[in-house]
């Protein structure tokens, strides 16, 4: 994989998001930004209710799989959780996917679908950068599906 990057098509308004959202957060009293020079992190505590997080935990049980990264083989063991998408329409999913959309302060439509993780003790997922590389072949499809990403809402569920 060629890591020489000439262009970033969408450089501009990765950076408009990213002030937005950063000073969206910065600005509720609920939301802490994790003290690390390692990356920009904010936390947000009981973002999830008990009851939610079991219910997020069943569903992942659901569509776990060995996660993928698109050409990289789970043989490779880069990465070695399992992984799995939620059903975008189902009521439960749209209703937490707004909660985050609505925290964010971004568009519905800049959302991927929300995909769930599981790692065993001794599972993991090699140090990467959570961007696309627009020089691969992968990237005309991620272009379609809105371009690069802008922020990552994570949840540790238990």
């Amino acid at each position: 994989m060629s890591t020489t990057i000439t262009t970033w098509p969408d450089k501009d308004a990765l950076k408009r998001v990213g002030t937005a959202v950063r000073k969206r957060l910065a600005a509720d009293p609920g939301i802490y930004r994790v003290p690390t020079d390692k990356a920009e992190i904010f936390a947000v505590g009981d973002f999830f209710t008990p009851a939610e997080c079991q219910r997020l935990v069943r569903m992942i049980d659901t569509v776990a799989r060995p996660s993928q990264l698109h050409d990289t083989a789970y043989v490779s063991k880069f990465r070695t959780s399992y992984s799995g998408n939620f059903d975008p329409w189902d009521p439960f999913v749209m209703s937490v996917s707004r909660r985050i959309d609505d925290l964010l302060g971004l568009a519905s439509k800049c959302g991927e679908t929300i995909q769930g993780q599981r790692y065993l003790p001794g599972q993991e997922f090699k140090a990467h950068c959570d961007w696309f590389y627009p020089d691969q072949p992968y990237w005309p499809q991620e272009q379609r599906r809105g371009g690069q990403r802008s922020w990552t809402a994570m949840a540790f569920l238990n």
